[in-house]
């Protein structure tokens, strides 16, 4: 029901001028629009997200008007189609307490799209001004002050900037502009996804992935198509301030040929080392072209839901030229399987502990999860791009019988490629203490000794070494799921550190490349 195809057919039209992709595009679209009535079925069950389908909708006409099979009667079908929609989510927007805030943003931004196209009309004069004044209403809520997402995952923060972008082109299509502090969050969001994205425009798989980006630019290589989407942003809101200004032309040809249409960027760009610090988000890390450690730190708590999000206060994912060592399990699917989607969210998929096989916050349906137990406060963090410290501590467990803090440290070093964890537990009883490493798949993990394990992961290898406080503990490698995309599922590892001992207590595990 996203009708991404119509992407790619408008795109080849574009490039060839053959008609038998206008053909294919007017084909799929009627067929839609008669199968689908306007909010009847499934494909309008969850109106912030149908809207991304009206907006890629907005995006493709334009690239078909030269094909003479797109008649004024077709024109007049899919107009009447997108006023019923515009309707629709315009009715969904004065419901104030949506699941997910974004989505509030992502229905406002097809209301003021397709009102353009009408804004002779009055009524759709009208509907543009209150589309308008609702993303300037949400935006400060869905999009954190440092450009992160208040939905705790760089993907669907990528999609938010997506809406945005998408949003501030609508808007001045009909002269208009959004006001100076929506500017600032859009231009921050950019920012923000750069900084998290690795070297080949990869996002961390922290948090909640979608199955898709609104936009996919590129015919010739799907694979850059964040690549694509991020210059596009950095054309509106340059990230660097020596950015050289790309013509229209420019823009059009990298969004379409990608690598084989070059789109200035800044030369220096690619060598840079990215020292994370988001603190609103709660991200912490560095990335270049040899290393991406990437700290979560934030509360899972969402905003207006009553159940938490990802339990992964202070996971990881750990990359090493460009391999993935230890990393998220994914989101899979929202739909497919809810048992594995509820699994894949709970703290045993993270790289990270839990206490007495509790989870982090609980799931009370009577009760909006509270921030101020889950969010960590963060104690040290210090990173000059050779050397990286970070300490913080959460809350979660003081709800036990006896309260627990929880803390963790990280130390790495560029020089001989160190990685140190060191995770303390402070209470006065006794309790279990589980910790999960998740494996990339393509990861390899070998016991030598109960507190000595090497890695390999093609050409590199590493040694990972336990030292713990407690008597009675167990280091075992288990089976566990992979997430490579939304999904998708793959058989993974991970390594599983059990120790029960009367608190304070600690361990710590340090990884070293050979």
């Amino acid at each position: 029901g996203s009708l991404k195809m119509l992407n790619d057919l408008a795109l080849a039209y574009f490039v060839t001028n053959d008609e038998e992709y206008a053909l294919q595009y007017k084909a799929i679209l009627l067929s839609f629009i008669s199968h689908n009535p306007c909010c009847v079925g499934v494909h309008w069950s969850v109106p912030g997200e149908s809207a991304l389908r009206e907006i890629l909708l907005l995006f493709t006409l334009p690239l078909m008007f030269a094909s003479p099979h797109l008649d004024l009667e077709f024109f007049q079908v899919v107009l009447q189609y997108l006023m019923k929609a515009a309707l629709y989510y315009e009715s969904e927007l004065t419901i104030a307490d949506h699941p997910r805030m974004h989505h509030m943003l992502t229905m406002a931004a097809a209301v003021l799209g397709i009102a353009g196209i009408f804004q002779t009309l009055t009524p759709c004069q009208r509907m543009s001004a209150s589309a308008k004044a609702s993303i300037e209403q949400h935006i400060g809520t869905v999009v954190l002050q440092d450009g992160t997402s208040s939905s705790e995952s760089p993907c669907i923060g990528l999609v938010v900037t997506e809406v945005c972008l998408a949003a501030k082109i609508f808007l001045e299509r009909v002269g208009s502009q959004f006001s100076e502090g929506f500017q600032k969050l859009v231009a921050s969001s950019v920012r923000a996804i750069h900084l998290l994205a690795d070297t080949n425009y990869h996002l961390p798989r922290i948090g909640d992935v979608l199955p898709d980006n609104l936009f996919s630019f590129s015919i010739l290589n799907r694979e850059q198509r964040n690549e694509s989407i991020l210059r596009f942003g950095s054309v509106l809101y340059p990230v660097h301030e020596a950015e050289p200004q790309a013509t229209p032309a420019d823009i059009v040809r990298w969004l379409v040929l990608g690598d084989q249409a070059t789109l200035s960027t800044n030369e220096s760009d690619s060598a840079t080392v990215s020292i994370i610090e988001l603190p609103y988000g709660g991200y912490y890390g560095i990335s270049d072209e040899s290393v991406q450690l990437i700290i979560k730190a934030s509360s899972i708590a969402n905003p207006g839901i009553k159940i938490p999000g990802h339990e992964d206060i202070f996971s990881f994912e750990y990359t090493v030229e460009g391999v993935p060592l230890f990393t998220d399990a994914g989101s899979y699917s929202h739909y497919l399987d809810p048992d594995i989607a509820r699994r894949m969210r709970s703290v045993v998929k993270h790289n990270t502990s839990y206490i007495d096989n509790l989870p982090l916050a609980e799931r009370n349906p009577e009760q909006i999860t509270k921030a101020d137990t889950t969010k960590p406060n963060l104690l040290d963090w210090q990173c000059n791009g050779d050397q990286l410290k970070f300490s913080a501590q959460h809350y979660s467990y003081v709800r036990l019988a006896d309260p627990v803090i929880c803390k963790r440290s990280m130390l790495w070093q560029r020089e001989g490629t160190l990685l140190r964890i060191k995770d303390e537990f402070f209470g006065g009883d006794y309790h279990q203490i589980v910790t999960n490493f998740h494996l990339h798949p393509d990861v390899t993990a070998i016991e030598h000794t109960p507190t000595e394990w090497y890695l390999a992961a093609g050409d590199l290898k590493f040694r990972m070494i336990f030292e713990v406080s407690a008597d009675l503990y167990k280091i075992s490698l288990q089976d566990s799921l992979y997430a490579p995309s939304y999904g998708l599922l793959q058989q993974s590892k991970r390594i599983n550190l059990i120790c029960k001992d009367r608190l304070p207590a600690f361990y710590r595990i340090e990884v070293i490349r050979l």
